[in-house]
């Protein structure tokens, strides 16, 4: 029985033989090692496609195989948190905000001068922040040439009386010398009150008082008692400091977006915790080359004068969005505005009370949307808009603005979706019909500077590429209160659409890495065509690469 030995020997053998060929078959599958037939990638640049392992030929890393692949989507789901949220329509608002200074109203500025030479005698506004009314008394000047003048109205008085008695037409020689001397004295700064009260008591006043001609502060005080003074001197300058203005400085890519008539919130650091509210009254016609900014100023009242010149203040300007992606109008279409004097407005036609110009009507043509230029039906996108809302014209003294908003709304809650956890999920709240603009989140954007995509949900795990095009970039209050930015769609995606707005950039590298249509290859590639190299050529394998 020596063959019994062999026999168990050899059974033994072709056992072991056996089980080694199915552990050689079963190990690349159980470890993810790859095999002969895999194709190599790089998990950093996923153009990248080659036969055989190494390196990657952009960065270095080692390459990894292709056949690991199948179940990453499922993965990056469960490991990545992907996010959806329902496209709503919601009011939008863009806010500008900048820093600007305060500064004295020019037209409540004046500068008090002296009419007549001579010596200062008495100064009563005697020192620099006094406030004083309209009329108050400011200086006594002591002058000649006002006595010279006094004199000859007396003289000219008592001609006319002369003529009198001898009966003379009343349009006589002395009349007309009386009313020249008291136009004379008028010129003088004389008042006529005050020249009455010299005609009635034929006593005259060698000294001139000077009165504020407004109300406000003194500024700036240049005389002294003593001091001898020529016509023309400055004696004061004093500034009503309500109004005050503010100054902003607004750069040149948001002018479009700032109008005449436009409301602004203001802080400063002086009163934290308070806010003050100004309108644009003026945008400048020029740009300050050195700062590339457009300065614009808004008037605030300053009733309790807690605003002081030279302050500094940062400004808030709120704009709402039109469907066509401009500012709304400002509520001064209509109105009658001066066209010197901004800040006249008022609901009837009249005359401007500083500069007397017929007030000029705001026009309220309506302004054709880019919707309605573009196609004669309705937008597939914006279908649910207030369409037809006139956008109007703002007045002269404003630039005409290409971007928009209006104020905030609710969006709606993000759910996370696993693999096959949507299957089970509600259906999102709808905004309804008409409530503002359709808007996407700005999360949910993928953006390459020429081109915006999103991804929608289409099913359980499954997405959709969708090309956007997009209004401008704004902001909406959602339900919990908290501001977010969105963007204004135009086209792309509808009301009921579910898109990606969390680590969408991770199921767009997975989409590369599959060959499917992506962010950067629009029409998706595959094997050998993702070697694409910077000129659209195929990168030649490294040597390293093929010697493995």
């Amino acid at each position: 029985m020596k063959w019994k030995p062999f026999v168990l020997k050899t059974a033994t053998g072709l056992g072991l033989l056996a089980g080694l060929v199915a552990l050689i078959a079963w190990w690349p599958k159980a470890t993810g090692k790859a095999t002969t037939s895999d194709t190599w990638t790089c998990s950093m640049h996923p153009q990248i496609r080659l036969p055989n392992p190494g390196p990657c030929p952009i960065c270095g890393m080692q390459l990894i195989p292709v056949s690991q692949l199948p179940n990453a989507r499922e993965d990056l789901e469960t490991r990545a948190g992907l996010e959806v949220e329902q496209i709503q329509t919601r009011k939008l608002f863009k806010e500008i905000r900048t820093v600007g200074k305060l500064d004295y109203s020019e037209r409540q500025v004046e500068l008090i001068t002296a009419r007549v030479a001579g010596r200062v005698d008495r100064v009563y506004a005697d020192f620099t922040g006094l406030d004083v009314k309209k009329g108050d008394h400011l200086v006594s000047i002591y002058s000649p040439e006002l006595y010279s003048a006094q004199n000859e109205l007396l003289l000219g008085l008592d001609a006319k009386e002369k003529e009198k008695a001898t009966a003379l037409s009343p349009r006589s020689l002395a009349e007309s010398r009386l009313e020249a001397s008291r136009t004379k004295l008028r010129l003088l700064g004389i008042l006529d009150e005050q020249i009455k009260t010299i005609e009635s008591t034929r006593e005259i006043a060698p000294h001139l008082t000077i009165y504020a001609p407004l109300g406000g502060t003194v500024i700036e005080k240049n005389i002294r008692v003593g001091q001898y003074v020529d016509a023309g001197d400055q004696l004061y300058r004093i500034a009503n400091l309500d109004p005050i203005w503010l100054y902003l400085n607004i750069y040149e890519y948001d002018v479009a977006w700032v109008r005449f008539g436009q409301a602004v919130d203001i802080t400063l650091e002086a009163f934290p915790g308070e806010t003050f509210h100004g309108t644009v009254t003026f945008i400048d016609p020029f740009l300050d080359d050195a700062t590339r900014t457009i300065r614009v100023r808004v008037n605030i009242k300053n009733t309790e004068r807690l605003l002081k010149p030279q302050m500094f203040a940062t400004a808030t300007i709120h704009v709402g969005l039109g469907d066509d992606g401009t500012p709304e109008p400002t509520g001064l279409e209509g109105m009658y505005v001066c066209p010197m004097h901004p800040e006249v407005k008022q609901p009837d036609p009249g005359k401007c009370p500083f500069c007397e110009m017929p007030l000029e009507k705001v026009p309220e043509r309506r302004r054709e949307s880019r919707r309605e230029r573009a196609a004669p039906g309705p937008s597939p996108s914006n279908h649910r808009h207030a369409a037809g809302s006139p956008d109007q014209t703002v007045p002269t003294q404003s630039t005409d603005p290409t971007p928009p908003a209006v104020t905030p709304t609710t969006p709606s809650k993000q759910t996370h979706v696993g693999h096959e956890e949507h299957k089970d999920a509600p259906p999102l709240t709808q905004a309804p019909a008409g409530d503002g603009l359709l808007a996407i989140p700005v999360s949910a954007v993928l953006d390459t500077g020429r081109r915006r995509i999103t991804y929608r949900l289409t099913g359980a795990g499954a997405y959709e590429l969708v090309e956007l095009k997009l209004g401008p970039r704004a902001r909406s209050t959602d339900e919990s209160g908290k501001e977010r930015e969105y963007f204004l769609v135009l086209e792309g995606v509808t009301e009921a659409d579910r898109v990606v707005t969390q680590s969408g950039f991770l199921l767009d590298s997975q989409r590369q890495i599959e060959g499917m249509p992506s962010l950067l290859f629009p029409t998706g590639q595959s094997g050998t065509n993702l070697h694409a190299g910077h000129g659209g050529q195929p990168n030649p394998a490294p040597a390293a690469a093929h010697q493995h």
